[in-house]
């Protein structure tokens, strides 16, 4: 089902994702973008905003939106074989990304479109800003030697969040409050009970389920009237990672 995540701007019909179509989808979606860098960064014509800076901010739209889909997904409703397939994936990209930032002839063209001083509107000229800033913060101006370090370190430094980040989800996962007398409720929201009788017959459970994401810890720390059951998801939400 590579073809449904390889669809235009539309919402992400989620259901019938599967997680085998990322990969073929991400190389697709990849190649499709070197193709427009590499495109972008050989032309011939004059570097204008058109078909430098803003065709530069379109050319791995696809990647980045298939991106999106797989990283939100990978944090909040994750599965061991999804983690394993973006602990492949990510590398991919972001040597990608970086190969772009530290591109000369890119950052070249950059430069000559904004010594033209064009007539830009603000947010024209505010991507343009942005975009050059970026390129200089990666490192495309340093010498040969140090701009390959700055990859490597790059690179590495991303697998090692990457890994920080599913840890983290782990433990966040593997805590939870489980109440079963109504009196540990007070100040809850109807809603907010609601949710958590739901999480814990989702479990098999009786009675009600908090855990540490968003949606269950926030409402919690906000409304409920008992101190130490607060303190309780605090503390486990403070020792996460």
């Amino acid at each position: 089902m590579m073809n449904i995540l390889l669809q235009d701007w539309e919402l992400p019909p989620f259901d019938q994702i599967q997680t085998t179509d990322y990969e073929p989808a991400v190389h697709t979606a990849l190649a499709e973008a070197e193709r427009n860098v590499e495109a972008i960064a050989t032309n011939p014509e004059p570097p204008t905003f058109e078909n430098t800076v803003e065709a530069l901010e379109t050319a791995s739209r696809r990647l980045d939106r298939i991106s999106a889909i797989m990283s939100n997904l990978n944090e909040c409703c994750t599965s061991k074989e999804l983690q394993d397939t973006v602990i492949r994936i990510e590398p991919l990209m972001t040597r990608f990304s970086i190969k772009v930032l530290t591109n000369r002839q890119l950052y070249n063209r950059l430069e000559a479109v904004a010594s033209e001083n064009p007539i830009l509107t603000p947010e024209q000229q505010t991507l343009l800003d942005n975009t050059l800033k970026s390129f200089r913060r990666h490192g495309v101006a340093l010498p040969d030697a140090e701009r390959e370090l700055y990859k490597q370190n790059e690179e590495e430094l991303s697998e090692l969040k990457l890994r920080f980040g599913q840890n983290a989800l782990a433990d966040m996962n593997d805590w939870s409050l489980h109440i079963i007398d109504p009196s540990d409720l007070d100040g809850l929201p109807e809603s907010v009970l609601q949710s958590a009788h739901e999480e814990a017959s989702s479990k098999g459970l009786d009675g009600w389920l908090f855990t540490l994401a968003a949606p269950s810890y926030t409402p919690f720390m906000t409304y409920s009237r008992r101190r130490d059951l607060r303190e309780k998801m605090y503390r486990a939400y403070g020792s996460i990672g």
